[in-house]
């Protein structure tokens, strides 16, 4: 163990000796005799007692940075992110796009790193090119997600990692537990989808393929609402359901791994694109979502 530690400063030298008492004052006896002589008499000699926190420092626990790292590793990547349907509008896109452009909250992010993110992921529509600059300002002003950097650089505020977090742990896990009224923690149940037949013609399924082509990366409130557009106009069926949307989205090829009668619910109240039918869980097109899906859907190549 470490008894003892001397620090002799000469003018801009420091010497330092360090070890047990016996072997520290034996080592400065000689350095008096061979190397300091009489000036050793004039130096002052401070002990130091070493520092407990010192001699561990490489066994300190650091399991709570590696709880962080490792949650922000199991983070799902944008694009699962897009399909699942969690980011419901285009600030909460542009919020989670710097959260990950900037790796986590530690750097800044530009806009046009933020905007290439929506190109690259398919998702610059008239919508969110009119609306990006607007969008920023209120993720700055009104909600303190995001912080200036210069003129067209930001940086994600704690409170904006908080919010970004939230958005893609609170939603974008099936696996989120929530508690009952009894306080017990039961899993969100996964919904079930039936596939109906449609009646389709082997004509209705190519043009409907057709439709769909370069479409992947559509929103879920978009995915639904262009499926209930086309078996409008298609098959003039003004009625659907989860279950028929899902059995469209299935004869189109289009991955359905979202939560489908969400983005109906999402549809309905948020953008208007719905409202609902007589039977319970049925909804019918408004023309708000037709006038969206000719003005924004269809013109998507």
């Amino acid at each position: 163990m470490t008894d003892f530690k001397l620090k002799i400063v000469l003018g801009g030298a420091a010497i330092e000796l360090e070890g047990e008492g016996q072997l520290v004052k034996e080592i400065l006896e000689d350095l008096k005799e061979t190397g300091l002589g009489n000036l050793a008499k004039t130096v002052p000699v401070s002990k130091q007692e070493p520092k407990a926190q010192e001699c561990d420092i490489n066994n300190i626990s650091t399991d709570e940075e590696e709880n962080t790292e490792q949650s922000e590793t199991e983070f799902p990547n944008i694009k699962d992110l897009i399909i699942s349907g969690n980011l419901h509008n285009d600030q909460e896109k542009i919020l989670i796009f710097a959260y990950y452009l900037s790796n986590y909250g530690q750097d800044t992010v530009s806009e046009d790193e933020i905007r290439n993110k929506f190109k690259e992921m398919n998702l610059w529509t008239n919508s969110a090119c009119g609306n990006f600059k607007t969008n920023i300002k209120k993720l700055i002003g009104d909600k303190k997600y995001l912080s200036s950097y210069g003129n067209t650089s930001y940086t994600v505020t704690m409170h904006g990692q908080e919010q970004a977090k939230a958005i893609i742990l609170g939603q974008g896990q099936s696996s989120k537990k929530t508690k009952s009224k009894n306080n017990k923690t039961t899993k969100n149940p996964i919904t079930k989808y039936e596939f109906i037949d449609l009646n389709l013609s082997t004509e209705d399924k190519k043009n409907l393929v057709d439709l769909f082509i370069n479409k992947e990366n559509l929103k879920a409130t978009e995915k639904v609402t262009l499926a209930s557009y086309w078996y409008k106009k298609q098959k003039n069926e003004k009625v659907i359901n989860k279950d028929s949307i899902y059995s469209i989205l299935k004869n189109a090829n289009i991955s359905t791994s979202f939560n489908i009668q969400g983005a109906l619910i999402n549809a309905k109240t948020r953008n208007n694109y719905f409202y609902p039918s007589n039977n319970n869980g049925e909804y019918e097109i408004s023309h708000i979502g037709e006038e969206y899906v000719e003005n924004n859907l269809l013109i998507q190549g």
